[in-house]
């Protein structure tokens, strides 16, 4: 207790990859996770649209944190080309 923290002199950082996933509660598995270099509102929309895509008809019910990527203008705007909401 009150020493500085230090880094050990063999740790090399490799670079940070952003894992989005989602949990299908009935099965106890994961659903069409992504991987990639960022988590900006593109990529969280552009993993909605891959999750939606895997079953168009299935009628999905999201449920979110309140992560500004999951609130987005984009998001807003393929859910609204996907259920035809007609909102623009």
């Amino acid at each position: 207790m009150g020493q500085v923290e230090r880094q050990e002199y063999e740790y090399i950082r490799h670079g940070t990859q952003s894992l989005i996933a989602n949990w299908r509660v009935a099965t106890g598995t994961v659903l069409t996770p992504s991987i990639a270099a960022t988590r900006t509102e593109a990529d969280f929309a552009a993993h909605i649209a891959q999750t939606i895509a895997s079953d168009p008809q299935a009628g999905w019910i999201v449920i979110l944190d309140q992560l500004n990527t999951h609130k987005s203008a984009t998001l807003v705007r393929l859910v609204d080309r996907l259920c035809d909401l007609q909102l623009e």
